[in-house]
C-alpha cells in the first residue's frame, strides 16, 4: 500500500489566531462566539476524514487548517464565492463582519502559508516515493447546501469524482482523471466495499454508489494525477453514513467500519489499477 498517496484536504477544524480574529472582529475577546465560530468550521469542514482514510501503509497528506482559511482543493487564483479563500460557508453565511473580508495582500499571504506549502509537499512526495493511484478523500452534507451544484437535493451515499460523466466517459473538452473502464471499475468496487454500511444505512441515505455526481471534478486529482502519469480520483462520503450533523457527534461504530470499508476499497482499487 505503500504506492497509494491519500490526501484528505478539508479534514481540520484549525483556524489560525489571525484568522479567527479577523472572522470574529468586534467579538474577538468573546470565548463563546469564538466556540460557535469554530464548532460552525468544524461542521461544514469534513469531520474525521482523516480517520475514515487512514488507510494501512498508504502515505497521507492531510490539511492542517480549515478549508475556510484556505482551500487546498481549489486553485490558487479561484477567487469565486466556493473559491480558494471562502468569504461564507456554504450556507451562504458570511464568515467576516461587513467590510472585515481579507484583502488581495492577506489572500496572498495565507496561500503562501498554507496553499504553496500544502501543495509542495504533495509534489515532493510524488517525486520521491512515485505512487500507482493517488485518492482524495472527502465527506458531504446529505442534502446539497445553498452554494453546491444540487441545492435542496438529496445526495448518494458514495461519489467517485473522475473528471467524466456517470458513466466515466469523456465530457468535451476535458480528458477524465481517470480512464473509462477503470472508473466504471472502481465504482463495482466501492459498491461491494460499501455494501454492508450502505444496507444498514438504507433508511436514511439513498444506497448508491455514484459517478461524477454531484460533482465530476476533484482538483487535486487533476493537478497532482495525470501530469505525473498517475491515476487520481476524489472520493465523497456522505456525512449522513456516519454523523449527526445536528449535534456535530459520530453516530456509533459508524467511522471504524467507514474506515474498515475505505481500506478494503483501496486495497482493491489498487489491485485493479495494477492490472
Amino acid at each position: 500500500m505503500d504506492r497509494l498517496l491519500v490526501i484528505t484536504p478539508h479534514c481540520s477544524g484549525q483556524v489560525p489566531q489571525d484568522v479567527l480574529a479577523q472572522m470574529l472582529g468586534d467579538a474577538r475577546d468573546d470565548l463563546e462566539a469564538r466556540e460557535r465560530l469554530l464548532r460552525r468550521v468544524w461542521l461544514q469542514g469534513d469531520p474525521y476524514t482523516d480517520v475514515m482514510f487512514d488507510v494501512p501503509g498508504a502515505v497521507a497528506v492531510h490539511a492542517t487548517v480549515s478549508r475556510f482559511v484556505v482551500d487546498v482543493n481549489r486553485a490558487r487564483d479561484d477567487a469565486g464565492p466556493n473559491g480558494v479563500v471562502k468569504a461564507t460557508d456554504f450556507d451562504a453565511a458570511p464568515f467576516y463582519p461587513p467590510g472585515r473580508e481579507p484583502d488581495p495582500t492577506e489572500v496572498e499571504e495565507r496561500l503562501r502559508r498554507y496553499w504553496d506549502t500544502f501543495h509542495a509537499t504533495v509534489e515532493r512526495l510524488i517525486a520521491e516515493r512515485g505512487f500507482d493511484l493517488i485518492l482524495v478523500g472527502h465527506s458531504m452534507s446529505g442534502t446539497g447546501p445553498a452554494l453546491g451544484p444540487d441545492s435542496g437535493a438529496r445526495r448518494p451515499a458514495v461519489t467517485l469524482m473522475t473528471g467524466g460523466d456517470e458513466a466515466g466517459e469523456p465530457v468535451p473538452g476535458r480528458r477524465p482523471s481517470v480512464e473509462p473502464a477503470l472508473a466504471r471499475e472502481l465504482r463495482r468496487l466501492a459498491e461491494e466495499a460499501f455494501a454492508p454500511l450502505l444496507e444498514a444505512a438504507r433508511g436514511t441515505v439513498d444506497p448508491v454508489v455514484a459517478l461524477n455526481r454531484p460533482w465530476s471534478v476533484d482538483e487535486l486529482s487533476y493537478r497532482h494525477g495525470p501530469p505525473h502519469g498517475v491515476p487520481a480520483f476524489g472520493l465523497e462520503v456522505n456525512r449522513d453514513l456516519y454523523l449527526d450533523e445536528s449535534t456535530g457527534r459520530a453516530l456509533p461504530g459508524r467511522v471504524p467500519a467507514l474506515r474498515a470499508a475505505l481500506s478494503a476499497f483501496a486495497a482493491a482499487a489498487l489491485e485493479a489499477v495494477r492490472r
